[in-house]
């Protein structure tokens, strides 16, 4: 993780493959995304399509999010003519800085703080990079109140292992992309967590109140995270809270020393749900998915929705091994 915009623990890039890559539709890099809003991690969001609470304040001391601003007809009518298929890809535990902060003309950082206020240059990451602490407290603790300077108090980020990022030699194809497409340089993450939660987000735009997934041998059968195929799993998730509540929880979030007492709000519960996805909705009106999952047991969001993983729509997860050949085959779905 980049200190600055230590909240993500996923970057996304949403492909779009224009008919013709020449034309205007793929545009230059550094397109600002302007999300600044900030949900709740204790209450469940709309899907993306509703506006319903759009401008309604987030919590004590947020101010209002900003009403959805549509695409004028024109430019809805010819991105309908030239784009084909959208292809989200979802990479792990790195920020916009690690991987775009030396951008050219974007809105990166090259130096970050720690928790002494000192200021520290990002360093050039390696190819392989050691696993820093990335779960809901520690997040908190680490962006301490959005000073975003305490990445150095994780374990194993003692040594500024989150203090790095890549150039553009060392990631030429996401450059490539960048450049070719769109980058959002102001994309940042709705939600704290670690993997389990952070990609239900990507298939739910929300966690449904859960802030972790199972640890290793913690609940269940022994084996991690096996979702609706066990029963007695358990994971840590927010309570249903109150107004009151809700404020309360959102000021512990923004005070470092007061973080940890976030866990009165918790309970766990079995993370096999039945709430609206993505893939729902693009199947109701006929546009075609696939989830191209890898062999990740840590992430597999999908098999924590009841009614996908036990009914005929798990037919559109396969494996990831399948993409190339159906993109060189024209297969590819929609939205993949």
């Amino acid at each position: 993780m980049s200190p600055r915009r230590g909240g993500a623990a996923l970057v996304s890039l949403g492909l779009l493959a224009a008919a013709c890559h020449g034309s205007a539709a793929a545009t230059a890099a550094a397109h600002r995304a302007g999300s600044t809003g900030r949900a709740s991690p204790g209450t469940p969001t709309s899907s993306p399509s509703a506006s319903a609470g759009a401008g309604s304040a987030t919590g004590a001391g947020y101010p209002p999010l900003p009403s959805p601003t549509l695409a004028d007809p024109a430019t809805l009518a010819e991105a309908r003519q030239k784009i084909k298929h959208v292809v989200f890809i979802v990479k792990e535990n790195r920020t916009f800085d690690t991987y775009f902060g030396t951008f050219p003309g974007a809105d990166g950082a090259t130096t970050g703080k720690i928790c002494n206020g000192q200021t520290v240059p990002l360093v050039r990451a390696k190819d392989q990079t050691p696993d820093v602490e990335h779960h809901f407290l520690p997040a908190l603790h680490s962006m301490d109140g959005g000073k975003m300077d305490c990445f150095n108090t994780m374990w194993n980020g003692t040594k500024l292992q989150s203090y790095v990022q890549y150039h553009r030699d060392q990631i030429p194809a996401y450059w490539a992309y960048a450049t070719h497409y769109a980058l959002a340089d102001h994309f940042f993450s709705s939600i704290y967590g670690p993997s389990g939660p952070e990609h239900l987000w990507t298939f739910a735009a929300t966690s449904d109140r859960f802030v972790d997934h199972e640890r290793p041998g913690q609940f269940g059968t022994g084996l991690d995270r096996e979702y609706c195929d066990d029963p007695a799993e358990r994971a840590y998730s927010f309570r249903k809270l109150t107004p009151a509540q809700q404020a309360t929880a959102f000021q512990m979030e923004e005070h470092y020393f007061e973080v940890g007492r976030l866990t009165r709000y918790w309970v766990t519960r079995w993370p096999c749900i039945n709430i609206p996805v993505l893939p729902d909705e693009l199947s109701a009106h006929g546009i075609s998915w696939m989830d191209y999952r890898g062999h990740n047991p840590y992430a597999q969001p999908l098999r924590q929705i009841e009614h996908i993983w036990h009914g005929p729509l798990r037919s559109h997860e396969v494996s990831d091994a399948r993409f190339v050949p159906d993109v060189l085959a024209g297969r590819l779905p929609s939205v993949s």
